[in-house]
């Protein structure tokens, strides 16, 4: 992907080349204020039994539930349901370990939920429809939640979790794993655009990030060994994913109609699912790296729909790239074979930490390209980096919040030689006259 950031000037033009990878970004606080709600309705009191050793009671608008133990009642509908209308308030008491599948599904003028650290499960729509709830805190406790627990929350826009919770929350008490299937209407307030999953994580379930519209990165960590079938399909904001050598299969339209532009399938892949990248209509690269044995494909996994011709066609910008020993055995293996015209051969260098500088001249226009290998704590932490070119005594400066796992140059590609703990930065200077020998850069962070 090239963009020119800077303006024209009558030397040479600056551009920059970003792809792949994004910066942990710092999030915005921001103090959030809600006017008063004032909700008129009768003094109700009522109490009852809503598990083996769990009880309720709702007194003037507050529902609480006490006890130890799971929720569970015979009937479908909880046995508050008559006072859905009239519940501001849930409280559920230290003891209580689950609650149960559409527990408070319908409470619309909830604005206020208690969940103790003893709660262990969280039901599918266990807060559907709570429409007036804006925020919710998930305890240290809470392991499983389940689909569409907060399906409809329209105005929830904020999630917090607690930062002991290991199966919901990074090291930074950043919420990662709330999925679309369980969230089923995002926060309109509150878009998440990064999902750092931590390595606790050994496997990403079926649709679990499906139409995250807003998602534009996401690294997989080497915890994780299988990611399910449309996993993160019609992420139409995704850029850049990191797929660790961990995993093995990549399912079926699991990246389906994303806008990625190159994706880099790591040796351990033994097998790619049809329509796995189909309809990504901005893919350019894909670089797959098993050399022993061939990565199995199915059909159609980097097409896209032709609606005029009324067909299927191969991704328009698409090249695959293949272990330069091994081209003759993709270019004639069984599905790959329809990409024989697409598949060149490639060899791989490691790159230690340091800055590089390459120049090459194609049809009038040179190019001076910098490569920056740090260490990933160096950044950590850091919301963007900076690159400040120098050409005749005159600085230009760009920030950006991506960074390379790889890059292909010439059938060449080039990796940190510690791809886990180290990164790139690349940034390409296009000018009509070679100024190489003149122009320097250097990266900060900040």
């Amino acid at each position: 992907m090239k963009r020119n950031f800077w303006r024209k000037t009558a030397a040479f033009t600056l551009a920059l080349t970003l792809v792949t990878g994004a910066m942990p970004a710092n999030t915005a606080v921001q103090d959030l204020f809600s006017g008063a709600v004032l909700t008129a309705h009768a003094e109700v009191t009522d109490s009852g039994e809503c598990g083996d050793n769990v009880t309720w009671s709702l007194e003037d608008g507050v529902l609480t539930i006490s006890g130890t133990g799971e929720m569970n009642y015979s009937t479908y509908s909880a046995p508050w349901f008559n006072y859905y209308d009239i519940i501001t308030e849930i409280v559920i008491g230290n003891g209580v370990t689950d609650i149960s599948s559409t527990a408070f599904f319908g409470c619309e003028g909830v604005t206020s939920i208690t969940i103790p650290d003893s709660v262990e499960s969280i039901g599918s729509s266990a807060f559907g429809y709570c429409s007036s709830l804006t925020s919710i805190t998930i305890p240290s406790g809470v392991t499983n939640i389940e689909d569409q627990a907060f399906d409809c929350c329209e105005s929830l826009t904020e999630i917090v979790v607690d930062q002991q919770n290991p199966s919901y929350c990074s090291d930074n008490g950043v919420l990662f794993s709330i999925s679309k299937r369980q969230l089923h209407t995002y926060p309109a307030g509150k878009p998440e655009t990064a999902y750092a999953i931590p390595d606790t994580v050994t496997s990403i379930d079926k649709e679990a990030f499906s139409g995250c519209s807003n998602l534009k990165s996401v690294t997989i960590p080497d915890s994780v060994t299988s990611i399910g079938e449309r996993a993160f399909s019609n992420c139409s904001s995704l850029e850049s994913v990191t797929i660790p050598n961990s995993v093995t299969s990549i399912g079926y339209a699991t990246f389906y109609g994303c806008n990625l532009k190159s994706v880099t399938i790591p040796a351990s892949v033994t097998s790619i699912g049809q329509y796995a990248f189909g309809g990504c209509n901005a893919l350019k690269a894909v670089i797959v790296e098993r050399a022993e044995t061939l990565t199995a494909l199915r059909s159609n996994a980097f097409v896209y729909h032709d609606y005029e011709a009324g067909s299927t066609a191969i991704l328009p910008d698409v090249t695959i790239y293949v272990p330069a020993e091994k081209i003759e055995e993709y270019k004639h293996a069984e599905n790959w074979s329809e990409y024989a015209d697409r598949i060149i051969g490639y060899s791989d260098t490691k790159l230690p930490d340091g800055k590089y500088k390459q120049t090459a001249e194609k049809n009038g226009t040179y190019y001076t390209r910098f490569v920056f290998v740090v260490p990933r704590t160096d950044f950590a932490g850091k919301s963007k980096a900076l690159f400040t070119a120098t050409y005749n005594g005159t600085d230009y400066t760009y920030e950006t919040s991506t960074y390379y796992t790889g890059v292909i140059s010439n059938g060449v590609t080039y990796n940190p030689a510690s791809s886990s703990d180290r990164a790139m930065f690349v940034v390409t200077i296009t000018s009509g006259s070679d100024i190489s020998a003149d122009l320097t850069c250097k990266l900060d962070f900040e």
